[in-house]
């Protein structure tokens, strides 16, 4: 039990230790628990409290496992989502998921459909510039990452980590939003895990990972609400990262945290996706352009000084969080409140 290898447990990995009777960690994260210690580690390791944490696909030379016998009907486990939600295939509604990439990172299906993109005039602090209303079709639907892409599943595929905002007061930031990531660099994100799940069979012809055009990620955002945001006319601290010291519309003043935070803190919008508001601002695929491009699966192709970025950030107010709030950077802009996430959608 102590050294020759580590051993995997069931668990997923939490920051805090269960407790409580018969605890197992099930919640879906990055990475598997495994124990023990092993022949190239040093004593301190090898401990009887002492954690290790892995990927659940990686294959060490020192890691291996034991195997517990236990009564039929009482076991908590289950066959890992990673390996049940195989092919992958157009979702049937709105707000499935599907977790059979490499990562395990869980998608969430946004079905195809119409929507009106933009701010209605009667919304309080819409930017009537930016955000005039125009009615948008996408004829095909797209899955789209429950969560922004987080430090750890950044530094997997791209091998580093540029983010600011990392072991914040002790804590594990390894499920902290990714920041201080440009356009181009999201992009080559996106083109590596595309290559990357390619070439292990888990994508199938005719799919790509990429970013979301601005018209899917508000389309995504809103889930099907009509309101300045997917919880209604008003947002709080409560319900998302920002500045807590200007809620929005009247809502309740909170504390400021002044930093990023871990993703799936907050309740998740009515298609299962966390954050769509505030945490990190989001890179879109779109060049930005004033006028909102509308019609049949619009995307601003024409070149131009910025590309978009939706959903405000932990840094500002909550009426930049707003589903139609637009906002844009410079495609090598590289600040801690810029981060995205991945959309998988088949290629045209």
């Amino acid at each position: 039990m102590h050294g020759n290898v580590w051993e995997w447990c069931q668990d997923w990995f939490g920051e805090k230790i269960p407790g409580g009777v018969d605890p197992l960690v099930t919640p879906q994260a990055a990475e598997r628990v495994f124990r023990g210690g092993s022949w190239e580690g040093i004593g301190w390791n090898c401990r009887s409290a002492s954690r290790g944490k892995r990927s659940p696909e990686i294959r060490y030379g020192v890691v291996g496992f034991r195997v517990a016998l236990v009564p039929a009907g009482k076991s908590p486990f289950s066959i890992p989502r990673t390996i049940s939600s195989f092919p992958l295939k157009v979702g049937q509604k709105a707000g499935e998921e599907w977790t059979g990439n490499s990562l395990a990172m869980p998608f969430c299906w946004c079905p195809p459909g119409k929507f009106t993109m933009g701010s209605p005039e009667t919304e309080k602090d819409r930017d009537s510039s930016l955000e005039a209303q125009v009615e948008v079709t996408l004829t095909q639907g797209f899955w789209l990452g429950k969560y922004e892409i987080t430090q750890a599943e950044y530094e997997r595929v791209l091998g580093k980590n540029p983010s600011r905002y990392k072991a914040e007061a002790g804590q594990d930031s390894s499920r902290f939003p990714v920041e201080q990531v440009s356009w181009m660099e999201a992009t080559e994100y996106c083109r590596k895990l595309t290559e990357q799940e390619r070439a292990t069979g888990r994508l199938p012809e005719g799919w790509e990972y990429r970013l979301p055009t601005e018209a899917q990620w508000e389309y995504a955002c809103r889930a099907g609400t009509t309101t300045a945001t997917a919880f209604g006319d008003s947002l709080s601290r409560k319900q998302a990262n920002f500045d807590g010291n200007q809620p929005y519309n009247g809502a309740e003043i909170g504390p400021r945290i002044g930093r990023t935070i871990t993703v799936g803190s907050y309740t998740s919008n009515d298609w299962g996706l966390h954050d769509m508001h505030g945490n990190v601002w989001e890179w879109c695929q779109d060049w930005f352009v004033s006028k909102l491009p509308g019609g049949t699966d619009p995307i601003a192709t024409q070149t131009a000084t910025n590309r978009t970025s939706r959903g405000g950030g932990w840094h500002g107010v909550a009426e930049n969080c707003r589903s139609a709030y637009r906002n844009r950077s410079t495609p090598n802009n590289r600040g801690s409140y810029l981060g995205f996430r991945v959309a998988i959608v088949q290629s045209r």
